[in-house]
């Protein structure tokens, strides 16, 4: 695995693991010129998102970063899980002990999509936090006309849900 590939194959990572259950961790491999990822039953839904959207921020963000990189798209397939899930879906609950590190994980990965940027956090309260992003050489024709802010902004939603807190982003 070059460097470049390791750099792809750790955004895909902390990606998935911001949405993902700490326990039951993502399986991540590589198939032919991008990744296969396998999540637990009870993250599939989270990581799909409402009409797909998650799962398609998750791809426009790994497609950014692998054509700022490489000049090639990085397609993620998101795998059916092994074992059907329960059923019972965990309703939102918020939780002022919510895991931080999931914002680190994220920006990581949210800066191989640019040239130059930098991010800071605000809490409103202990489960209301926004995250402003300073971003330069952001260029969303790189990506086929994706909004690569829109991307970013619904990862991290749906990452703060995932952890019991209420993220949103600004971009400046």
């Amino acid at each position: 695995m070059t460097d470049t590939d390791s750099e792809i194959f750790e955004v895909v990572r902390n990606l998935f693991a911001s949405l993902t259950t700490p326990a039951l961790p993502p399986i991540i491999s590589r198939v032919k010129n991008g990744y296969a990822v396998e999540v637990s039953p009870e993250d599939q839904g989270r990581v799909i998102g409402k009409h797909g959207k998650t799962i398609w921020a998750i791809s426009a963000v790994v497609t950014a970063a692998s054509v700022r990189r490489t000049e090639k798209q990085t397609p993620v397939k998101l795998l059916d899980p092994k074992k059907r899930s329960s059923g019972i879906q965990l309703p939102y609950r918020p939780n002022p002990e919510w895991n931080r590190a999931i914002v680190d994980l994220m920006m990581e990965a949210f800066e191989k999509c640019f040239i130059q940027m930098r991010w800071s956090i605000t809490d409103s309260d202990e489960t209301h936090s926004e995250i402003t992003i300073y971003a330069e050489g952001i260029d969303d024709s790189i990506c086929h006309a994706v909004d690569i802010r829109e991307a970013i902004e619904v990862i991290v939603r749906a990452a703060g849900m995932a952890n019991g807190a209420v993220l949103t982003v600004k971009f400046k």
